[in-house]
């Protein structure tokens, strides 16, 4: 008698296991209020650069300093002094140029990109003058 337990018990658990196991789930449904509408996904916004202002010296014989390491995205101002003559300096990548006067100082503002930048004295300056700006 009590195995004849055992087997209906057993049976029981197979059929309610069964029962739950092949029974497809139905979603739930999206309750939406007339006063609320669903949350719309926004896309991710890149985080904004910083602002940097560098003073920059450029001599016949270098630029001080004559390297430096920014983050993609930060906008830098390069405040250029010469103090010992006029200077050109050139930004390929940026399509900046300018003069500074000997005393004088010029600001050139650019938006870093994703590689490495170079400021060149092109004008009274020994060959080889160069502030290399590295991207991080």
């Amino acid at each position: 008698m009590r195995t004849a337990y055992i087997i209906a018990a057993v049976v029981v658990v197979v059929l309610i296991i069964a029962v739950v196991l092949l029974n497809p789930k139905k979603p739930a449904a999206t309750v939406i209020t007339p006063n609320t509408q669903p949350e719309q996904p926004t896309a991710p916004t890149a985080p904004t650069g910083r602002m940097l202002t560098i003073p920059v010296v450029v001599t016949k014989q270098y630029f001080s300093p004559n390297n430096f390491t920014v983050r993609r995205g930060d906008t830098v101002t390069l405040r250029v002094s010469a103090p010992d003559l006029q200077h050109s300096v050139s930004i390929p990548q940026m399509n900046l140029h300018d003069t500074i006067s000997q005393q004088q100082t010029v600001d050139l503002t650019f938006t870093v990109k994703a590689s490495d930048v170079q400021v060149y004295c092109t004008d009274k300056c020994d060959p080889g003058v160069v502030l290399n700006i590295h991207v991080q």
